[in-house]
């Protein structure tokens, strides 16, 4: 997708500071350790867990969850994951930033190994997509789960006829030549994205309780 959906708007915008952002915008693959630094993840299930805690699950009916997890959960054997490792710089390059510039602006001036390679991964994104994903998850901190689902709806709407959606795919899944043409290629020539969350009346997503 050209930005996070199924909800995440929800999801990032409430984690601290910063890493949903980073999450968010950078697309950075994370491990158990990371989740359960950031508040992503509760529990670290070994694999050969996972039959086990499945049956007592069904047997618990829903009675003790936390009880019958923390029966079968475990420290995680793993290092320090890149979240945990790189915290104050994401902190000091994400959060609260005010625009994807000012998100750019800060890890210039970083000057470190983690920004310059966060910045060439950013530089690879859709402009377009990293405008979207900054305003969606500022929005999303102020919605509930199902006004984050209808936002997301809409982006995805108004995504799907424009330009970087299709070009996107083409490039990953089509030609697989992994070098798309952004248009617009460059963050400044961005001029507006607020359509995007405009509502869709009357096609608005239909949610049922």
């Amino acid at each position: 997708a050209i930005f996070p959906d199924v909800g995440a708007s929800y999801v990032l915008s409430r984690l601290p500071s910063g890493i949903g952002h980073y999450l968010g915008m950078v697309g950075t693959r994370i491990k158990a350790s990371d989740l359960i630094f950031s508040g992503l993840a509760t529990h670290f299930i070994p694999s050969k867990n996972l039959m086990a805690l499945e049956k007592a699950l069904i047997e618990d009916k829903g009675e003790d969850v936390a009880g019958t997890l923390s029966k079968y959960c475990c420290a995680v054997p793993f290092e320090k994951g890149e979240l945990e490792e790189n915290r104050q710089a994401i902190e000091r390059c994400f959060n609260h930033k005010k625009s994807v510039e000012c998100i750019i602006t800060a890890l210039e001036n970083e000057n470190s190994e983690w920004s310059s390679k966060t910045l060439k991964i950013m530089a690879n994104h859709s402009p377009t997509s990293l405008k979207l994903t900054h305003k969606q998850l500022i929005l999303g901190r102020d919605l509930p789960l199902r006004g984050c689902f209808e936002m997301e709806f809409r982006m995805m709407q108004r995504a799907m006829m424009a330009h970087d959606f299709t070009e996107g795919i083409r490039s990953v899944l089509i030609d697989k030549d992994r070098s798309p043409k952004w248009d617009p290629p460059k963050l400044s020539q961005v001029k507006e994205i607020d359509h995007y969350f405009d509502p869709l009346s009357p096609y608005e997503l239909q949610l049922f309780a």
